[in-house]
């Protein structure tokens, strides 16, 4: 049983078909970033308030 390494290509496939860096396709990043180009300022200030919310639900745990 040998070991198998992805080419760099393949890597570089993965992280635009999941819209992910290659750092964390490889678990060296575990951020994960999302677009919010497309919304307006309503919807992120929805966002936004949800990113709050269950960052400070984690905190009191």
């Amino acid at each position: 049983m040998g070991l198998n390494v992805p080419t760099t290509q393949y890597i570089v496939e993965l992280s635009k078909l999941f819209n992910v860096s290659s750092d964390y396709i490889l678990g060296i990043e575990n951020n994960m970033k999302l677009d919010v180009s497309s919304l307006n300022a309503e919807e992120l200030n929805i966002i936004y308030n949800l990113i709050n919310y269950f960052q400070n639900k984690k905190s009191t745990q």
